[in-house]
C-alpha cells in the first residue's frame, strides 16, 4: 500500500515533529461574545464628568445610522420587554434618569452592549436615598468651556452633572451653567429631516458644542462652585454606590450631624441650615427621603461634605459662608368673627365673588371655611354659579341677535357666509367651536325673530 507524504499545511503532522511547543499566553485567548450593539463604554465613569444616560443613548443611535425612536422601539424594546409605554421610552425630554424606566433601560443597554459601567450614568443606586422630585432640570444646561476642550478632545459628549437641578456651575471651570439653545439666524437653521439628536451638537444650525450660543460666561459664585464639586465627587462615586451608600448610613449621618452641629436639636439644625424643622423630622423618622438641594444646605451649614453624611461618617470640610435667610413665621388665625362677616359681605357682593376669592382675601384655604360656616359657603358658591351660569345665557343670547343680523346683512348684499368672507367684514374668526358658528350654520329663523 502506498503511504502519501506528510502535507507541509498538516498542523498536526508539524506539531509531532517539532516535539515540546510552548505558548506565550498561560490561557488560551477567549474571544468576547457577540452582542446586537456596538460595545459603546460610557465616558468619564468614576469621575464628576462621568456621561448622562441620554447622552449615551444618542451616541449609540447615532453609531448605528438610526434614530432614537428606531432605537429603543425597534432594537432595544423588542428585544428585552423595556416597557409599555413606547412613546414616553422614545421621547428624551419625557426621560428621567431614576426610576423603573431608567432602571429597565440600563440592563437592557447592558446586555445589547456588553457594557457593565451604564448605571454609573443614572442615579439609580442612590434610590430610595435621595428624593427623585426636583432632581433634574427640565432645560438642557452646558458648559461652553467644556464643550471647547471636548472639540479639540474629539470626546463631545453631554455630562450627567449639567442634568442636576441643584447645581448651577461647572464644578471643572468655576463657570456658571448656560441654556443650551440656539442664537444663530433663521437662514442658517437646518430643515427637521436634517437634524441630528446628539448631545453636544445643536440640533437647529448643526453647530458643535453650540458654538452658536451667544451667551457670556459667567464668573459661579463660591457657594455655587462648592455645590457642583460636592455633586462631582458624589457622582464619582456612583459605580460603587450599592455597596458603599445605604439608608441606614444616611440617617446615622444625619443624626451625627445635629448632634455634632446643633446639640441634637432638631430646632436649631433647621433654624442654622434655612429649612423647616418639619422637613427635617421627615428625613430623621424615614417619612420621606431628602431632597439633594436642601441636605446640601444643610451640609454646608454644618461645614461637613455630602459623600460622607450619605455613608454615615461626616467628615468636615471647607464650605463657604452663606447667609441664611430667616423662615417666614405663620400668620396668626383670622378669628371666627371675620370669616362670618366675610362670607356675609360676599353674599351682597356685586358682582358676586367666588369662595376661592373670599378665602384669598382672608388667607386660608377654601376648605376652612367650608368646614366653619358649610351653609354660609354653599349659599357663596350657588349665588356665584348662578352669576356665571346668567352670564352664559346673556352671551348666547347676543351671540344669537349678532348672528341672525348677520345673515341678514349678507343675505341682503349677495354674499355667502364663508370664513373668509365673514373674516373679511367683521374681524371675527368663523370657527366651530365658537358661538357664532352653530347659529349660522342654523340658518334664519321661519318667523325672523333671533
Amino acid at each position: 500500500m502506498k503511504t502519501s507524504k506528510p502535507n507541509e499545511y498538516d498542523f498536526s503532522a508539524q506539531i509531532n515533529k517539532s516535539g515540546n511547543i510552548y505558548f506565550e499566553a498561560s490561557e488560551v485567548f477567549k474571544f468576547r461574545t457577540p452582542t446586537p450593539l456596538y460595545g459603546l463604554q460610557p465616558y468619564s465613569v468614576g469621575t464628576g464628568a462621568c456621561e448622562s444616560l441620554t447622552s449615551y443613548i444618542c451616541r449609540i443611535a447615532d453609531e448605528h445610522r438610526i434614530s432614537v425612536f428606531s432605537l429603543i422601539n425597534d432594537v432595544v424594546n423588542p428585544m428585552y420587554n423595556l416597557g409599555k409605554d413606547k412613546s414616553c421610552c422614545s421621547r428624551l425630554k419625557n426621560f428621567v434618569p431614576m426610576g423603573e424606566l431608567s432602571r429597565n433601560m440600563v440592563i437592557a443597554l447592558s446586555l445589547a452592549t456588553g457594557s457593565r459601567n451604564i448605571s454609573a450614568c443614572t442615579l439609580n443606586s442612590l434610590q430610595g436615598i435621595l428624593g427623585a422630585n426636583g432632581l433634574y432640570s427640565k432645560d438642557d444646561r452646558h458648559c461652553q468651556l467644556c464643550f471647547d476642550e471636548a472639540i479639540i478632545s474629539g470626546d463631545l459628549y453631554y455630562h450627567h452633572i449639567w442634568n442636576i437641578a441643584c447645581v448651577a456651575a461647572c464644578p471643572i471651570h468655576s463657570v456658571q451653567l448656560i441654556n443650551s439653545k440656539c442664537c444663530s439666524p433663521v437662514n442658517n437653521h437646518l430643515n427637521a429631516s436634517s437634524r441630528k439628536v446628539l448631545y453636544g451638537v445643536c440640533s437647529v444650525c448643526g453647530s458643535i458644542g453650540y458654538q452658536c450660543g451667544d451667551e457670556k460666561l459667567i464668573t459661579a459664585s463660591p457657594v455655587e462652585i462648592w455645590r457642583a464639586q460636592q455633586v462631582a465627587q458624589l457622582i464619582s462615586c456612583l459605580p460603587d454606590a450599592e455597596n458603599t451608600f445605604t439608608c441606614e448610613g444616611l440617617f446615622s449621618g444625619l443624626n451625627l450631624v445635629i448632634e455634632s452641629f446643633a446639640y441634637g436639636s432638631l430646632t436649631v439644625a433647621a433654624s442654622r441650615a434655612g429649612i423647616h424643622k418639619s422637613v427635617l423630622w421627615g428625613w430623621i423618622n424615614s417619612k420621606h427621603t431628602p431632597s439633594l438641594r436642601l441636605l446640601l444646605d444643610l451640609c454646608m451649614a454644618a461645614g461637613v461634605s455630602l459623600v460622607s453624611v450619605i455613608r454615615g461618617e461626616p467628615i468636615s470640610c471647607h464650605c463657604p459662608a452663606i447667609n441664611v435667610v430667616p423662615l417666614k413665621l405663620r400668620t396668626e388665625k383670622v378669628a371666627a368673627e371675620q370669616r362670618e362677616i366675610k362670607l356675609r359681605s360676599a353674599l351682597n357682593a356685586v358682582p358676586p365673588i367666588s369662595l376661592s376669592e373670599v378665602s384669598r382675601q382672608l388667607g386660608l384655604e377654601s376648605s376652612a371655611l367650608r368646614r366653619k360656616f358649610p351653609e354660609l359657603s354653599t349659599c357663596v358658591v350657588n349665588r356665584f354659579r348662578q352669576y356665571l351660569s346668567d352670564q352664559k345665557s346673556d352671551r348666547i343670547q347676543k351671540a344669537m341677535e349678532y348672528g341672525q343680523s348677520l345673515i341678514k346683512d349678507f343675505s341682503s348684499r349677495g354674499l355667502s357666509l364663508t370664513s373668509r368672507n365673514i373674516y373679511a367684514e367683521t374681524g371675527i374668526f368663523f370657527r366651530q367651536r365658537t358661538l357664532l358658528y352653530p347659529i349660522i350654520k342654523a340658518g334664519p329663523n321661519p318667523d325672523g325673530s333671533p
